[in-house]
């Protein structure tokens, strides 16, 4: 593939100026950006990707039923903030293994270091290699994209 200057983070935020050059439509750019990181995962690729996400819609029917047709988009919408919130405690619990400090107080403690340090990391866009620590951060940090981008979605519609 040829080099393009398009930086990784391309797909998930607007091109700015300076950051890559490239005049093909955005969803294209994003794509690439998406498959270029990607492609070494065997879950990415689409049938499994497909496969998984089919199971998950399956599940989900036989044990919700048809409730979450009748939400209404801020339900939605705060459904999506939920599993965020739920992926910065799922990676905290990745962080902490091999330093658990024991006590509920050292681990509130622990669990507030931790989201201070995923707030101020530069793990996005995510490194070459991951470390258990630098991937639980990266965890941390696309949440954090999806909530604020949550929030822009509710102030672009006027909510």
């Amino acid at each position: 593939m040829k080099h393009r200057n398009l930086h990784a983070s391309a797909a998930w935020q607007r091109p700015r100026a300076g950051v890559h050059d490239d005049t093909r439509p955005r969803a294209e750019v994003e794509r690439e950006a998406i498959d270029e990181h990607m492609s070494d995962s065997p879950l990415l690729d689409f049938a499994t990707f497909e496969a998984r996400q089919l199971e998950r819609f399956d599940r989900g029917a036989m044990e919700y039923g048809d409730r979450s047709y009748s939400l209404t988009d801020e339900q939605v919408l705060r459904e999506i903030e939920c599993e965020d919130l739920d992926v910065c405690g799922w990676a905290f619990f990745l962080w902490i293994k091999g330093h658990d400090p024991g006590t509920v107080e050292g681990r509130r403690a622990a669990f507030r270091r931790f989201l201070r340090q995923a707030w101020h990391a530069s793990v996005y866009p995510p490194p070459d290699r991951f470390t258990k620590d630098s991937y639980a951060l990266f965890c941390v940090a696309r949440a954090l994209y999806g909530l604020r981008q949550a929030e822009r979605f509710r102030r672009q519609r006027g909510a």
